[in-house]
């Protein structure tokens, strides 16, 4: 995050690592069950997950199972740097491949 200009769309105090709460492995759906836990406790509810490694944005969008839509989740995005040349956002498997932030939609 401090390489890439991304934590100036968020407030610092929102911004939830797997240190912090997620404790497991990002690649594991269960592990965002512990995220959404967090956030109900602050009185919060998840709005995007955005994510530069393509298996945790997917574990993340298997909250609602493998072929439901995921409500706990609803904007997901695959924050992919070496996509230099994706000119548009790409439709995935339940989340949006992207190559740059403001090619995420707004909220």
């Amino acid at each position: 995050m401090e390489s890439t200009d991304f934590k100036r769309y968020f407030n610092p105090l929102l911004i939830i690592s797997d240190a912090d709460t997620l404790k497991g492995s990002k690649s594991l759906p269960v592990t965002y069950v512990h995220l959404l836990n967090a956030l109900d406790k602050l009185g919060l509810r998840a709005k995007l997950f955005v994510d530069n490694t393509e298996r945790n944005v997917f574990a993340a969008s298997q909250l609602g199972g493998p072929s439901n839509p995921n409500p706990l989740m609803p904007n997901l995005y695959h924050f992919d740097r070496t996509a230099s040349g994706l000119m548009a956002p790409e439709q995935k498997d339940g989340y949006v491949r992207i190559a740059k932030l403001d090619q995420m939609k707004e909220l």
